[in-house]
C-alpha cells in the first residue's frame, strides 16, 4: 500500500522527479583504442519535494512550536525504510528520503508569522527511488 505525499508533507507541495540515473564502468586495454563499458544498472530517480508548512497559532511562540512539531514529523521519514508514495496518480516505488532542509528567506528568517495567526515555513526534501 502506498503513502500519499500530501499526507507526509502537506497539501502545499510541488513534486519534481528526474529521469533515472545510470551507472557504468569504463575500462581500457593496452594497445587498444577506445574503451569498453559495463552497464551497472539504474541508480534510481531523484525526487524533490518543495513545500510550505502552514500552522495556525495565536502567537509567534505557539506558531513556532507547532511548526517544529510538523518539522519533526517530516524529519522522521529520513530514517524510514523504503516505501511507495503517490502524488496525483503517479506512483513512486521504493523511495527513501535523503535530506530535509528548511529554506530561509533572503534575510535569513525561516519562521514567518503572518496575520491572521499563521506560521509559515518553506522546505525542500530530496529523495531517491532505489529500484
Amino acid at each position: 500500500m502506498s503513502i500519499t505525499l500530501t499526507t507526509v508533507f502537506g497539501s502545499q507541495i510541488n513534486v519534481v522527479v528526474q529521469p533515472r540515473l545510470t551507472e557504468r564502468v569504463y575500462s581500457g586495454f593496452p594497445a587498444a583504442h577506445g574503451v569498453t563499458t559495463m552497464f551497472m544498472g539504474s541508480r534510481g530517480r531523484q525526487i524533490t519535494v518543495s513545500g510550505r508548512i502552514v500552522v495556525s497559532a495565536s502567537t509567534y511562540t505557539l506558531g513556532r512550536v507547532a511548526a517544529q512539531v510538523a518539522i519533526d514529523a517530516i524529519e522522521a521519514y529520513l530514517w524510514a525504510p523504503a516505501a511507495d508514495y503517490t502524488f496525483y496518480g503517479c506512483i513512486y516505488y521504493a523511495v527513501v528520503w535523503e535530506s530535509f532542509r528548511i529554506i530561509p528567506d533572503a534575510g535569513g528568517k525561516a519562521f514567518h508569522y503572518c496575520a491572521p495567526g499563521y506560521m509559515v515555513v518553506d522546505f525542500i526534501v530530496q529523495g531517491r527511488t532505489i529500484l
